[in-house]
């Protein structure tokens, strides 16, 4: 398995290499026209630069992958607005060592490569245009690793996939490169690449294959004998089927939830909408279908024009409101939020700091409470209230006793 590995990624890991080897080419290549002492200088400093980031990108790509379970995009920098809540699944400690490790080893790196990579040039004297020549064609012959080939379309992490353990087709995928692409798919703004039909007849497929919604009065036993009832939404952070027993899940995780479930009603066919906060809140609320390269949450240009929950709840004559124990500008959700229609807010900015004893914000029991405090005080109906928690996010830190232990994160979790 591991040697499939390294045989399966290496052509992933030959086409970074040749990407980073394009500006040492150039360089090279000019040494004939520019003072060698320049051109050294330019190759170390470009040299120091990349091990620097490299090796920074590598200790994120080997964070990350246990909370997200891929290899590292450019999902981790949209975030970078929010330093606070980007960095808040990691304890101080452990960011301090992690800063100290890459420091040491980037500097050993660059301590490895000036004394053992030495940059030699060879004096030339003749025949200069000839080599620069030579040089230069050999610095575009590059797009051929680069692209992986002489085959039609260029190398994908499809290219290196080959196992059906998961696992094993991230480890072949090259960090550095993944990045890369990720990045290179800004291009995607101007152009949709999954469009496979013409806009009119996806439209006629799309409409036949809604289902037209039921109302209270076509089915033989009504769930609501009321036209206008109180809403509470709460938004589960993180749940997943696996711990909740009337899903096929482990049991006793979810005791109160799997006691509401025999209650009311459990839909037992129901699937995830998105693999990120940001992306469910928006298909919740919206009704959009997540996306695969982008959040749409981070464009509020986009965001503006979605039909809203909220808003129509106001329409039929609900009052709104939202509770967050975190910081409503992560994720963008504040700019989202503004232009639902939502009228109350409570956010962490609601409650004392001594009151924030997450990494996050506020815990969920102190948010739940706040939330009942008021639903008791609530004087005007009908209300649509949505609460969205925070505590069964990573690193799953609270006061008080861990049902399940400690010992790793999905005992944490559960």
């Amino acid at each position: 398995m591991i040697a499939n590995v390294y045989k399966n990624g290496l052509v992933l890991d030959i086409s970074m290499s040749a990407y980073l080897s394009l500006i040492p080419f150039l360089l090279t290549a000019f040494s004939f026209w520019y003072t060698v002492k320049k051109i050294k200088l330019g190759l170390s400093v470009y040299t120091y630069l990349i091990i620097f980031i490299i090796n920074l990108l590598m200790f994120i790509d080997i964070g990350l992958y246990k909370y997200w379970g891929i290899r590292l995009d450019i999902t981790p920098f949209i975030y970078l607005d929010t330093p606070a809540e980007m960095l808040a699944s990691v304890t101080t400690l452990q960011l301090i060592i992690s800063l100290v490790i890459w420091l040491l080893s980037s500097i050993l790196l660059a301590f490895l490569f000036k004394q053992i990579l030495r940059i030699k040039f060879l004096p030339v004297y003749n025949n200069k245009l000839m080599y620069f020549i030579i040089l230069i064609l050999l610095s575009v012959s590059l797009i051929i690793p680069i692209r992986g080939g002489f085959q039609n379309s260029p190398i994908n992490q499809s290219t290196v996939y080959f196992s059906e353990n998961m696992f094993a087709n991230h480890a072949a995928v090259n960090f550095a490169w993944n990045f890369s692409h990720s990045v290179n798919l800004g291009e995607y703004n101007n152009h949709n690449p999954f469009t496979e039909l013409e806009p009119k007849e996806a439209t006629e497929l799309f409409k036949s294959k809604r289902m037209p919604l039921i109302n209270n009065n076509q089915v033989e036993y009504p769930l609501l004998h009321t036209d206008k009832p109180n809403v509470v939404l709460i938004i589960w952070e993180s749940l997943t089927a696996k711990v909740v027993e009337p899903l096929g899940g482990q049991p006793n995780v979810t005791e109160h939830f799997n006691r509401l479930s025999e209650e009311g009603i459990l839909f037992s066919n129901f699937y995830a909408n998105g693999d990120r906060s940001d992306k469910g809140l928006v298909s919740i609320l919206s009704g959009y279908y997540p996306q695969p390269h982008k959040s749409i949450i981070k464009l509020p240009n986009k965001t503006r024009s979605l039909p809203m929950l909220p808003n129509k709840m106001g329409e039929l004559g609900y009052t709104t409101s939202f509770y967050y124990g975190g910081n409503l500008n992560f994720m963008n959700m504040n700019t989202y939020l503004r232009s639902s229609g939502i009228t109350t807010y409570i956010d962490g900015d609601s409650f004392s700091g001594s009151q924030k004893t997450s990494k996050w914000g506020v815990q969920d029991d102190i948010l739940f409470r706040k939330f009942e405090e008021d639903l008791k005080a609530e004087n005007k109906e009908p209300f649509f209230n949505i609460l969205f928690t925070l505590s069964s996010h990573n690193p799953y830190d609270f006061e008080g006793e861990y049902k399940f232990g400690k010992d790793t994160e999905e005992d944490k979790f559960k």
